[in-house]
């Protein structure tokens, strides 16, 4: 993955977003949605983007730890310099762009692919677990049905997911069927990659990968919570927890980049249903979508000019 193409991807993925957002806007009423923006409280602004900050560097954190328990020991700040540059391509169908790390890895510390891919792939079992975790405490203090359909859905593929990885003989014909086809086989080495995943799915390094991960997305919730309070709109954090992870689950699923489109529609419909005008749930969600998946996305572009050198 030469650093022209990721250029290439990452222009092409913010003139997409640009012009998704133009739509957005002309959709709503632009009066009321700049009303709304131009009377959020700013002060909040900073407080919103150092949790989504933090949110990511413990992400980052739980890469190193699985580095080290697969024998791979890189210094911390070389670390978050690798996890930041993979947000670069966060949007990506299910974020697979982020197997960008393991090219990264190479080519600065020699590592070979196939020994630092399966942790991309573990990484995404636990951001799925840890929101399935939020989704179903959350649904004990306040009814959705969307959320409902998302709990059962996530139930059923990191249950096959949990099955499937515990069976070795299970899992190497399901890599022999995926390895068939020809974009797979690219961007998997093959059964060699299994040497690692095995350590990763040790149970002690499993139910550590979980708790990080759970403690990540709690503070990216939290963030979302104070972007309605910015707006003068609070919610129960409950409440918000569901609507937040409902709306990024449907648009994980889509797979559709970013889940753009997805994700923001879902996340205005439940709004609207819930009494916001949808000039005002179109603020919100464009404010939490700036500040989340496209704020690390900026950032991971901006690190991988320093990553890849």
């Amino acid at each position: 993955m030469q650093k022209n193409s990721v250029g290439k991807k990452s222009l092409f993925l913010i003139v997409s977003i640009i012009f998704f957002y133009i739509i957005l806007t002309l959709v709503s009423d632009i009066n009321r949605l700049s009303y709304n923006f131009l009377n959020v409280k700013i002060e909040l602004t900073v407080f919103i983007l150092s949790l989504v900050l933090l949110s990511l560097i413990i992400r980052s954190y739980r890469q190193q730890i699985f580095l080290k328990n697969i024998d791979v020991k890189i210094p911390f700040k070389d670390n978050v310099k690798i996890y930041f540059a993979g947000l670069s391509l966060v949007s990506t169908p299910g974020g697979i762009g982020m197997l960008i790390k393991s090219e990264i890895l190479k080519k600065k510390f020699g590592i070979t692919r196939s020994k630092t891919l399966p942790i991309v792939f573990i990484e995404r079992y636990h951001d799925l677990l840890s929101i399935l975790t939020l989704l179903i405490i959350a649904l004990m203090f306040s009814y959705l049905w969307q959320s409902l359909i998302i709990i059962l859905i996530f139930s059923v593929i990191i249950s096959v997911t949990h099955i499937l990885v515990q069976n070795k003989k299970l899992l190497s014909r399901f890599q022999s069927k995926l390895l068939q086809i020809q974009y797979i086989k690219k961007i998997i080495p093959g059964p060699e990659t299994n040497e690692s995943f095995y350590v990763l799915i040790k149970p002690k390094i499993m139910i550590y990968g979980w708790f990080i991960s759970f403690a990540s997305w709690i503070i990216e919730a939290f963030s979302v919570y104070f972007v309605f309070i910015a707006f003068g709109h609070p919610l129960e954090f409950f409440k918000t927890v569901q609507y937040y992870f409902t709306s990024l689950a449907y648009g994980a699923i889509s797979l559709i980049p970013g889940g753009v489109g997805v994700t923001e529609g879902s996340l205005i419909s439940i709004l609207v249903s819930s009494g916001f005008e949808f000039s005002t749930a179109s603020a919100i969600v464009l404010f939490i979508r700036l500040t989340t998946i496209w704020f690390a996305t900026v950032i991971g572009i901006v690190t991988t000019k320093y990553s890849i050198t």
